[in-house]
């Protein structure tokens, strides 16, 4: 595996490239850098630029941006996507968003009806869909899974919503990791670390801290059906007690009974449909609890030339289990499920983080259960 760009310079923080991975552009007058890296979606990034910059004429679109902060640390790769030009009475400058590499997915196609086999394991059916590129840009690397479910899909647009389909289904928690310092790109499949790397703390790097606790979409007795039809349906009946659903009697007591039937042509397998119901349940029996907080990267806020040490402890990043301690919630382990920087050299120590329980990256299917309760007016 070759190295794609050079990343040993620390003064090149942004770096253009062009489709055939060669480096056309170093920019220099960059500003207001930004940066979202949410877990298990596609990242964003942006930055603007003088409108007069010569580097302008060397950015074009769907060609590459790799970004590295002050420090030299690898934020990642980017697509250059949308371009605007302002003109006012006071500035002219270009606006440039862009999408994480990943998005070099959505280029290819899935034509006709296409559909895995029985036996097919979690590694196969990614190589599959990845088989599918029409530029072989990415591969799998690592894959800490092997289940063994079916997916069919048909004319499928893009790769990246089919390839994200693949754990919609899984009842454990799991994570998607990329690695675009080489070429091909290589995508992971992992399962995070669950014991806390980072913390927060009021008083030390809290900033500033929101609770929303929101009951609407409790659900607490859900009845699953699986592929089939009629009394054909795949249920769980037989390894269940007879019942072809699963409850919290707690919650019920709590909020009263609230059903819900939820049904998934993708299973093919009983006891995949009730870890995956319980898995659902488990999440929706109560309340949904979103956290965002402000915090203080203190990783980043100290000049690099400085003589004070921060402990890696002070390191926020996504995808990592973050220790909170507050006065008024005591001291929560929770997971960094979104990382956004406004302006990482104008404001690099100021970071806005999304925080879950532990385990609510369990699969897509949740949240594909959120949208099928809205559309039925459950919200």
């Amino acid at each position: 595996m070759k190295n794609c760009f050079n990343l040993k310079r620390r003064d090149y923080l942004i770096t253009i490239y062009n489709l055939n991975k060669k480096k056309t552009a170093i920019l220099r007058n960059f500003y207001k850098v930004s940066y979202e890296k949410p877990v298990n979606q596609i990242w964003s990034a942006g930055f603007y630029l003088p409108a007069n910059d010569p580097a302008r004429k060397k950015i074009d679109q769907l060609h590459y941006a790799e970004i590295k902060d002050k420090d030299g640390e690898y934020i990642g790769l980017f697509r250059i996507m949308n371009r605007t030009t302002t003109f006012n009475s006071t500035d002219k400058y270009i606006k440039y968003e862009l999408s994480h590499v990943l998005s070099t997915l959505i280029d290819s196609a899935i034509e006709g009806y296409k559909q895995t086999g029985k036996a097919w394991t979690t590694t196969k059916v990614i190589n599959w869909i990845l088989s599918f590129q029409k530029v072989k840009n990415w591969q799998l690397g690592r894959c800490d899974f092997d289940r063994l479910f079916e997916y069919s899909f048909e004319n499928q647009n893009g790769l990246a919503d089919a390839l994200f389909s693949v754990t919609e289904p899984f009842s454990e928690e799991y994570m998607w990791t990329y690695d675009t310092t080489t070429y091909p790109w290589t995508i992971n499949l992992i399962k995070p670390d669950t014991k806390p790397v980072c913390r927060i703390r009021e008083g030390w790097n809290l900033k500033d801290l929101s609770v929303e606790e929101n009951p609407l979409k409790v659900v607490n007795k859900i009845y699953a059906l699986g592929k089939g039809d009629g009394i054909n349906n795949l249920n769980f009946k037989k390894i269940n007690g007879g019942k072809n659903y699963v409850e919290d009697l707690q919650s019920q007591n709590d909020y009263g009974l609230i059903e819900y039937i939820w049904k998934d042509e993708r299973f093919t397998n009983e006891e995949s449909l009730l870890a995956s119901a319980t898995a659902m349940l488990e999440k929706f029996k109560r309340p949904i609890v979103t956290w965002k907080t402000t915090a203080v990267d203190l990783t980043k806020s100290i000049p690099s030339k400085s003589t004070i040490k921060i402990p890696s402890v002070d390191k926020l990043r996504s995808g990592q289990v973050v220790q909170l301690w507050t006065e008024m919630f005591g001291v929560v382990n929770l997971r960094i499920v979104n990382e956004k920087k406004s302006d990482m050299f104008g404001d690099p120590g100021n970071i806005d983080l999304e925080i879950g329980y532990i385990g609510e990256t369990v699969a897509t299917t949740l949240a594909d259960l959120e949208r099928q309760m809205e559309t039925n007016g459950n919200i």
